[in-house]
């Protein structure tokens, strides 16, 4: 039996899920601790889940827990929209 033991704070003992890796970005983003976020979003998205690169995507292009980097936002959008994040295809169709 596997069992994914969450550490508050900030690490996971066992192979990361990217929709709990997701999850912890979100409540992260929630508690306005961005830099967190965008720990959990980046490996969620390393792990090939469009939500966490759609999420990048959003702080880069917002500057929220990083710089502010347009072409970084667009290059998280565009990886997001190719794994099937529909909210990043839309994000990529504003500019």
């Amino acid at each position: 039996m596997l069992v994914l033991c969450v550490d508050w704070g900030g690490g996971l003992m066992a192979k990361p899920n990217p929709e709990e890796l997701v999850d912890l970005g979100m409540l992260s983003y929630d508690k306005q601790d961005f830099s967190k976020a965008r720990k959990y979003f980046e490996r969620a998205c390393g792990l090939n889940n469009g939500s966490g690169c759609g999420t990048l995507g959003f702080l880069y292009g917002m500057g929220k827990g990083v710089e502010k980097n347009l072409t970084k936002a667009d290059q998280y959008f565009s990886k997001a929209c190719k794994l099937g994040d529909q909210e990043a295809c839309e994000a990529l169709k504003e500019k």
